[in-house]
């Protein structure tokens, strides 16, 4: 069996991939693609449509009412410098976007749904504001 070869996409060539996260935290699909889409918003060249698919799938996680049914292996110090050494690895710099990644990885796992609802409203709100911005320029 031969391997198959292909050109990676500049917006895969990060020292941290979304996986990276995605395993550190045990993210769900929903969240996973959150993170996928902040991570390359910047880098495809579509950055608005990429901000409303991450917000699309965090829709998705609370409207399916996702229960968080583990608690992440790393410390909370160790999750944090993890969570820093990656958005600063992929060049975020907003804090608005980062308010929002953080509220994603950390806020949206405690809590019932009336509590993600609110959370999601803050990340909306967070990446509306956000996007005004990416208008802007």
């Amino acid at each position: 069996m031969s391997a198959v070869t292909y050109k990676t996409p500049k917006h895969y060539n990060s020292k941290i991939q979304p996986v990276d996260v995605w395993d550190c935290y045990e993210l769900d699909p929903y969240r996973a693609n959150f993170v996928k889409y902040i991570e390359r918003h910047l880098k495809k060249g579509t950055p608005k449509e990429d901000i409303h698919k991450a917000i699309h799938y965090i829709e998705m996680f609370v409207d399916r009412n996702i229960h968080i049914c583990h608690t992440p292996k790393m410390a909370p110090r160790v999750e944090k410098e993890f969570y820093l050494e990656a958005i600063e690895e992929w060049g975020i710099t907003n804090p608005l976007l980062i308010g929002a990644f953080g509220f994603v990885i950390i806020g949206l796992t405690n809590g019932n749904k009336a509590t993600r609802e609110a959370t999601l409203y803050s990340i909306k709100s967070l990446l509306n504001k956000y996007l005004e911005t990416l208008e802007e320029k």
